[in-house]
C-alpha cells in the first residue's frame, strides 16, 4: 500500500546528455494543458499530459535514477513513436536520516540484495511513479522489459518518431494508482530551463510548471506557503535533493494557445559553441579513431592568452596551454576501441570524489578493486608540500589587461599555518569568468546596458566565487592523505585518470600514471602494472558527518569537513555593487570560510587510520558481490 512517508529523489542532472546547463538549457517547447492537435488534416483537442523538450535527432538519454523498464515499444507508426515506460521505485528515510535507502550513498555498504528487495517491493506497494519517454529514435539493445537500470545507464537517443512536428523529446510522468500526471521539471530541479522564442505563448503556463524548478532555482519553493518554517529552512540542503509523495505537484488546468498548426518547433536552438560536449559522430580521416571528451564544468572556459593564437608547435602543447591547471585537467588514454582525449575539471573536489565512491560502491564504471593477492609491492607515504594556510585567487572578469579582480580577497587559516607553516596557494587563473564582456559599460548611460552588465559582472564574481571554494576544498585535505606507487600483476585495465579501491587498507586512489612492463623469462611470461597514485583516502571518512549544521556522532568526520564555507545558498544572489561594480556581499561571504578544529585535529592526528568503526567497512566477499 502506498505511503506518503516515501520520497523521489531529483534526477540527476546530465540525464540528456549535453543539455541542461545555463549555457545550454533544455528548450521548453509545449507545455501541459488542453490544446488542438493537428494531424494531417485532422484537428481534435486533446491534454497535452507532459512537457515537450526541443532536441536534435540522436542526443543520448541516461537513466535519471534506478528504475525498472516497464515496457520498450520500437513501432514507429503508433502516435507515440518509438517510446520506453520507466518505473521509478520510492526510497525511505531510515533511521532520521534523510534518503538513506536501497541506491543511496550512506554507508549502508554491502547491501546492495537488500536494497534492490526494498525497490521491488515499492513497486508491489504501488510506490513508484511512471514515464514515458516519446517519439525516440533508438532505444538501446541493453534495455529490456522488466530489467532494472542504473543511473546514468544510456538507455535511448531521441528522435522524431510517430505523430511528430519536429525533432523532440515527450516525457510524461505519472503517479501509480492516483490516475494524476505530474508536472515532470520538479524532478529535474538540477537541470536548466528555457521557453523557446517560437513559444513565447506559452509563457503563462511555463512560469507555472517550469520555471520555478529551473536552476539556479531560486525561486524554486516560492509557491510553498511554509517557506518561512524553521524546519523546512533547516532541511532546505536535503529538499533540493528529494521529494515527499505528499509533495508532488499537478499541473493547473490550462487551456493552451494555438496558431500556425504547429505543436513542437522544428528548429532547435543552441547557444554552445559545437562540439562542446562529446558526440558520436565520426570525423574524416585520423579523428575517426579518436574522439574528445569535454566536461560541462569547463566547456565554457575562456582563455585570456594571446599566445594560444599562434598555431606553431606541437598540437599537444597548444592543447596544455588551453587546459591550464588547477581548474582544467586534460589528458589522453585508450578507451574501448578509441583513443581519447579528455578535458575535465579535476576530480578532487567533494562532489567529484563523492561520485567516484558512489561508482565504487554501486557500479563498475571506471572502477576498480585491487585486492591482497594482485599486489607486488607498495610505495606509499604522507606529504605536507601541498599544505596551504593562504590561498588567494587571481581572476579576470574581461579580455583587457586591467581586468583582474583584485577585489577577490585572500583567505588565511591561522590553524593551517600553526601545524605546516605560512604556505601560499597562489593561483593567477587564466580564464575569463564571464561569457559577455562588458565591465566597462556598467555606467553605460543606458540603463538597460548598464544593468545587464551589472548582472553579468555579479555573475562572474559568483563563478570567481566557486573557483575559490574548489581551489581550498581540493587541497585543503591532501596533506591528510597518501600518495606514491602501488605495483601489482599486470592488469590493463586501469587507466589514468580513474579512481582504483585498494582493498588491503580501504583506500580510494586516484591514478596519476600508469606504466605497464611485459616480460618473457624462459618458458614464461611476466605482465606487471606499476600505478603512481595520489589521494588516497579512508573511504568511511569520504561521506560528510555534519547533518544541518551538527555533527553526527554515528559517523567519523570526513575529508570535505575540514573547512565550513557558510552559507552556500545566499551566494547565488551576491547582492549589489559598488560604483566600480564589485559585489558588496564578496567580503562577507569569504569572511565566513573557516576551519572546523575538531576535524582537523581529527585527521592531524592520524584518527582517520584507525578502524574505530568496522561496521562501516565492505569486507572482500561484499566486495565481490558489488562487482
Amino acid at each position: 500500500m502506498a505511503t506518503d512517508l516515501a520520497v523521489f529523489p531529483i534526477w540527476k542532472k546530465d540525464w540528456i546528455q549535453g543539455y541542461g546547463t545555463e549555457q545550454r538549457p533544455i528548450i521548453v517547447s509545449c507545455v501541459q494543458g488542453n490544446r488542438k492537435l493537428q494531424i494531417g488534416d485532422k484537428v481534435k483537442i486533446s491534454y497535452h499530459r507532459g512537457l515537450d523538450f526541443a532536441l536534435p535527432v540522436g542526443t543520448v538519454l541516461q537513466a535519471p535514477e534506478y528504475c525498472l523498464v516497464a515496457e520498450v515499444n520500437t513501432n514507429k507508426k503508433k502516435p507515440e513513436g518509438i517510446y520506453l515506460r520507466l518505473l521509478f521505485p520510492a526510497q525511505f528515510p531510515n533511521n532520521g536520516g534523510m534518503g538513506s535507502s536501497y541506491v543511496g550513498k550512506g554507508f549502508a555498504l554491502g547491501q546492495k540484495l537488500f536494497r534492490h528487495r526494498i525497490a521491488e517491493q515499492s513497486i508491489q506497494n504501488g510506490d513508484y511513479i511512471e514515464v514515458w519517454l516519446m517519439h525516440l529514435n533508438e532505444v538501446y539493445a541493453n534495455v529490456k522489459k522488466g530489467e532494472w537500470l542504473k543511473a546514468k545507464t544510456p538507455i535511448a537517443t531521441t528522435g522524431n518518431t510517430g505523430y511528430s512536428t519536429g525533432p523532440h523529446l515527450h516525457i510524461q510522468i505519472g503517479l501509480a494508482g492516483s490516475g494524476k500526471w505530474l508536472m515532470p521539471a520538479q524532478f529535474m530541479s538540477q537541470c536548466s530551463f528555457a521557453l523557446s522564442e517560437n513559444d513565447k505563448k506559452y509563457q503563462s503556463a511555463y512560469d507555472q510548471q517550469v520555471a520555478p524548478y529551473s536552476w539556479p532555482f531560486s525561486a524554486k519553493f516560492a509557491y510553498r506557503p511554509e517557506q518561512d518554517n524553521e524546519d523546512f529552512i533547516t532541511n532546505a540542503e536535503w529538499r533540493m535533493k528529494y521529494l515527499w509523495r505528499s509533495e508532488l505537484r499537478v499541473p493547473p488546468e490550462l487551456k493552451l494557445p494555438y496558431s500556425n498548426n504547429k505543436t513542437e518547433p522544428v528548429k532547435i536552438e543552441v547557444t554552445e559553441p559545437k562540439n562542446a560536449t562529446a558526440t558520436s559522430d565520426f570525423l574524416p580521416g585520423i579523428w575517426q579513431i579518436i574522439k574528445i571528451i569535454v566536461d560541462d564544468n569547463v566547456a565554457f572556459r575562456q582563455v585570456f592568452d594571446a599566445t594560444i593564437t599562434n598555431s606553431t608547435g606541437s598540437l599537444l602543447n597548444w592543447f596544455n596551454k588551453v587546459c591550464q591547471k588547477p581548474f582544467v585537467e586534460f589528458m589522453g588514454d585508450t578507451w574501448g576501441d578509441q583513443y581519447y582525449f579528455i578535458a575535465r575539471r579535476p576530480p578532487f573536489d567533494a562532489a567529484a570524489v563523492r561520485d567516484a565512491y558512489a561508482d565504487a560502491l554501486y557500479s563498475n564504471n571506471g572502477y576498480l578493486s585491487i585486492h591482497p593477492n594482485k599486489v607486488l609491492n607498495t610505495s606509499l607515504t604522507w606529504s605536507v608540500n601541498t599544505a596551504y594556510s593562504w590561498y588567494r585567487l587571481g581572476a579576470r572578469v574581461g579580455f583587457n589587461n586591467d581586468d583582474d579582480i583584485g577585489q577577490i580577497p585572500a583567505v588565511f587559516f591561522p590553524e593551517m599555518a600553526a601545524l605546516f607553516g605560512s604556505r601560499v596557494c597562489n593561483v593567477q587563473s587564466n580564464y575569463v569568468n564571464l561569457i559577455a564582456d562588458g565591465k566597462s559599460a556598467i555606467h553605460n548611460q543606458d540603463k538597460e546596458i548598464a544593468d545587464v552588465t551589472k548582472a553579468n559582472v555579479l555573475r562572474s564574481h559568483y563563478r570567481c566565487l566557486l573557483d575559490l571554494k574548489y581551489l581550498i576544498e581540493s587541497t585543503i585535505y591532501v596533506p591528510f592523505t597518501r600518495q606514491g606507487t602501488i605495483t601489482l600483476y599486470g592488469d590493463r585495465r586501469i587507466k589514468r585518470g580513474s579512481w582504483v579501491y585498494f582493498v588491503p587498507t580501504r583506500e580510494l586512489y586516484y591514478v596519476e600514471q600508469v606504466s605497464n612492463t611485459f616480460k618473457s623469462v624462459g618458458e614464461s611470461i611476466q605482465r606487471t602494472t606499476s600505478l603512481q597514485v595520489s589521494h588516497g583516502m579512508f573511504v568511511r571518512n569520504i561521506n560528510s558527518a555534519w547533518r544541518n549544521g551538527e555533527y553526527d556522532k554515528n559517523l567519523p568526520y570526513s575529508y570535505f569537513d575540514i573547512v565550513d564555507f557558510g552559507d552556500q545558498t545566499a551566494w547565488k544572489d551576491i547582492g549589489t555593487t559598488d560604483s566600480k561594480g564589485y559585489p558588496n556581499e564578496l567580503f562577507k561571504f569569504v569572511a565566513n570560510f573557516k576551519i572546523r578544529k575538531e576535524v582537523l585535529d581529527y585527521f592531524w592526528s592520524k584518527k582517520q587510520v584507525l578502524e574505530t568503526r568496522t561496521n562501516l567497512y565492505m569486507t572482500e566477499e561484499e566486495i565481490d558481490d558489488e562487482g
